[in-house]
């Protein structure tokens, strides 16, 4: 990596480090708590019993339960241990898929009680046999349950309002935002203006695109990559800028703009992009896009030199041939030469900006004037 993005690029990879290190203490921290306590929840039963009773205590008729309690205990970290990236959305559709299978084996289990006293099933082996069913039904209830939900967690947000798996960013409809964005130099200032509300989601995928530029041999592309991070780094240390949200998840397919577009889909954002092919790819597909050139020209002053717009010219001013009008939001336009045009609306091109008490002077000429002295 070239030496002038060395302090760019790793303050955000620092912080991730640090993150991830005090998660995994806490991890530990928390297995090694749940295997005391079912180690002690598997011996209390079995000391009490041995407490209670005269006879002569076999330890062996309880090492056994132990032994399998603890060993269960182990298979679940094992499990946990070497399934180390985990959905929040999973997780949360597993649980819910189980409790709805529980309850609906608990449900069952009574209607196969009731039906075992009616047809006299209680003398053995019978009993045994209607646990074990019990047991298996409520097995594959679960496993029924756990499946359709991974399979349907999408669309339960349509079949209940309230109940909803995947993650969604605060606020109104996310920007998701691309590499031709980062590298803006406007994309900064459009953020800290403070008029969008909106979660902005940069994709890990595009974090890529963007180290990949920063470690290029091309001068050009490596001051692009270094301007990427800079912005980043800029609107996360800004207060009261727009939330910035790193997403990790990786859609599939081949192409960046192929895994924007199906993220966008995914977190029912807009996408904030400089590319004209991106957009129109999003549009084929139903997306809302947002152009940072489009929004910059629209928030662009008409003050500046050389900003075109259209005038009603009202009266004549202070000078011979001046025509005065006034811009929408009231700012005085001093026209040079539009006497003629007096009550007409005309084509102007800003030349100069004076700032007074009363606020800005804008003076212009009439742009099919302009044009014609050109020509000549």
């Amino acid at each position: 990596m070239p030496p002038n993005t060395q302090p760019l690029v790793p303050t955000l990879e620092d912080a991730r480090r640090g993150a991830e290190t005090a998660r995994r203490r806490l991890l530990i921290v928390l297995r090694l708590t749940y295997l005391l306590l079912l180690a002690t929840a598997a011996l209390l039963p079995f000391v009490g019993d041995m407490t209670n009773t005269a006879d002569e205590v076999v330890v062996s008729d309880y090492a056994g339960a132990f032994m399998l309690l603890v060993g269960l205990g182990s298979l679940v970290v094992l499990v946990d241990v070497f399934t180390p990236e985990k959905r929040l959305a999973n997780v949360i559709a597993i649980y819910f898929g189980v409790v709805v299978g529980l309850v609906s084996a608990y449900a069952l289990s009574g209607l196969i009680d009731l039906a075992a006293r009616t047809w006299y099933l209680t003398a053995p082996p019978w009993p045994a046999y209607l646990l074990m069913g019990k047991l298996a039904l409520g097995i594959t209830f679960c496993y029924l349950a756990v499946s359709i939900v991974l399979a349907t967690k999408d669309d339960f947000r349509i079949v209940l309002p309230y109940v909803e798996f995947s993650r969604r960013a605060k606020g109104s409809r996310p920007l998701v935002v691309d590499t031709s964005v980062l590298i803006d130099a406007r994309f900064a200032n459009f953020l800290q203006s403070g008029m969008v509300d909106s979660s902005i989601v940069v994709p890990e995928f595009v974090l890529g695109e963007l180290q990949a530029l920063a470690d290029s041999s091309d001068s050009n592309k490596r001051e692009r990559g270094r301007r990427g991070f800079k912005a980043l780094q800029t609107i996360r240390e800004f207060r009261g800028c727009a939330d910035v949200v790193l997403e990790p998840y990786d859609p599939p397919g081949h192409g960046a703009d192929e895994k924007l577009v199906a993220l966008s889909e995914r977190l029912q954002g807009r996408l904030l992009t400089l590319d004209a092919n991106l957009r129109a790819i999003a549009k084929v597909r139903g997306l809302s896009t947002v152009d940072l050139e489009q929004a910059s020209l629209a928030l662009r002053p008409l003050g500046n030199p050389g900003s075109e717009f259209e005038l009603r010219l009202e009266k004549e001013g202070e000078q011979p041939g001046q025509a005065v009008g006034r811009l929408p939001d009231g700012t005085m336009v001093v026209v040079e030469h539009a006497d003629a045009h007096i009550g007409e609306v005309v084509a102007c091109e800003t030349t100069n900006t004076v700032r007074t008490n009363a606020g800005n002077l804008v003076f212009a000429r009439i742009k099919n004037h302009l044009d014609r002295s050109h020509e000549q």
